[in-house]
């Protein structure tokens, strides 16, 4: 078998000036908008944007007005996590404290990391027992 090696020097040039402008272009961007980041969590803020139990990015702090910022998160237990441990005790004692270390069970607030006001939050057990699909 013999492989040729030689090509033809008009397959390698290209005539710009003969190329078709009203093709298509090859690739197009899709702008996202941010601050509408969707993740597991169920609980929302005023301005629409869905929140998780992990940081996330938001474009633009509804407070100061700072532009690019990743949220810190506070998670702490409520009522409803000492109920929960209660309950727990009540059924099975040795792991009532289970609640305590979950963060599903917790409330989680999203704080700006430049002007440390409250953002949005998601509140406890809403994404215990549901997957979101989507």
């Amino acid at each position: 078998m013999k492989f040729s090696s030689q090509f033809s020097a008009e397959f390698y040039t290209t005539d710009y000036q003969n190329v078709d402008s009203t093709a298509p272009p090859l690739a197009s961007a899709t702008a996202i908008p941010v601050g509408k980041v969707t993740t597991e969590g169920h609980s929302s803020s005023p301005g629409g944007i869905e929140f998780g139990r992990q940081p996330m990015f938001i474009g633009t702090c509804p407070h100061c007005q700072h532009l690019g910022v990743t949220t810190r998160i506070k998670t702490y237990p409520v009522f409803e996590t000492w109920l929960a441990c209660g309950l727990l005790l009540l059924v099975f004692w040795p792991v009532c404290w289970v609640p305590l270390v979950t963060d599903t069970c917790k409330k989680t607030e999203h704080v700006c990391t430049q002007c440390e006001e409250m953002i949005g939050d998601v509140s406890p057990l809403s994404d215990c027992c549901v997957k979101r699909m989507g």
